[in-house]
């Protein structure tokens, strides 16, 4: 087994390279250069091809340009606007499932080899009512997009305290993932999240408070057509923005944000799209509304990844059947 050593490279970043017979551990892994607004251009050749090292998204960004482009360049006849439209998310849907096939693969890495402020911690806390809460803790090498995650070994690892409980989190929902969950989730409750290490840097200041709870007080009752009919949802406390998520086998999926005050939104006709190509393809079915209030914590970044995060949330769910 080849072990790692570190090495310097310019700016300090910290770079691993085999060594036979030593190990040491990483500061920070290196990460992979993520730019920042890509030039399009540059990954698009004049013969119509895509540079090899062109990331998934930017290749589908491409793609779309390319065909609005054609399309700017044909006369569209009558009636057709609305079928370009609908087809040219069905191509996006697709090629969005493709891409993400394409760059799913996970690595993981022991935690014996990082360095505390080489790991990223990705803390959420979730409540699905005033009873209950999860937290979840997700930690990577590489920034918060990276898919190498760290696994705690040697003693290292994760606690959750929820007002004056403590307990220690347990392997979630695959490598490098953890939880906890608690009896609780009333506006207010404090979460704290620590990293513990025996024999690196300790991160015990992640702490956050949960938003204000609420219930949904009103859904549409009959069957409303998504193509003519308003749609309003209704809930009880107006602390802090909403976020509505809709969902179904039936729509493309879409969001939309209520602000800070508000105990409705109004979903205007038209605004949730039907997956039916033609009228008679589109159906009836049941779409589920998540809504979503959102406070920020803080990350212990003095110890952690600067990229490192804590959100907390207030989350309920509810249905209802509506035709095209």
């Amino acid at each position: 087994m080849v072990n790692l050593t570190e090495q310097r490279i310019p700016g300090g970043k910290a770079t691993n390279a085999a060594s036979p017979g030593h190990a040491t551990r990483l500061e920070t892994l290196g990460r992979p250069h993520r730019a920042r607004g890509t030039n399009l251009d540059n990954l698009s050749h004049r013969d119509g091809s895509i540079d090899g090292k062109a990331k998934p998204s930017d290749r589908l960004q491409i793609f779309f340009t390319r065909l609005r482009a054609s399309s700017a360049n044909k006369p569209v006849r009558q009636g057709e606007t609305t079928h370009m439209h609908t087809t040219l998310r069905f191509l996006a849907g697709a090629l969005l499932a493709s891409t993400a096939l394409m760059g799913c693969s996970e690595e993981t890495v022991s935690s014996t080899n990082i360095k505390t402020k080489g790991i990223a911690g990705l803390f959420e806390v979730t409540a699905s009512s005033e009873t209950s809460s999860t937290v979840n803790a997700k930690l990577v090498v590489g920034g918060d997009e990276s898919n190498t995650y760290v696994t705690l070994d040697n003693g290292d690892k994760l606690t959750a305290t929820a007002g004056t409980e403590t307990k220690t989190m347990t392997t979630g929902d695959g490598a490098g993932r953890y939880e906890a969950s608690f009896g609780t989730g009333a506006g207010g409750t404090e979460f704290k999240i620590a990293l513990e290490r025996p024999d690196d840097d300790d991160a015990p200041n992640n702490v956050g408070t949960l938003p204000a709870p609420f219930s949904v007080t009103e859904v549409p009752s009959t069957t409303p057509s998504r193509a003519n009919d308003a749609i309003t949802i209704k809930w009880d406390d107006g602390s802090g923005d909403m976020k509505i998520e809709v969902e179904g086998d039936c729509i493309f999926s879409n969001s939309f944000t209520a602000a800070s005050g508000s105990t409705e939104y109004t979903i205007d006709a038209g605004e949730i799209d039907s997956t039916g190509v033609n009228a008679e393809d589109q159906e009836t079915c049941d779409l589920t509304v998540t809504l979503t209030r959102t406070n920020k914590g803080t990350a212990d970044t003095l110890n952690l990844d600067d990229e490192s995060y804590f959100k907390l949330y207030q989350v309920r769910k509810t249905s209802f059947a509506s035709a095209p």
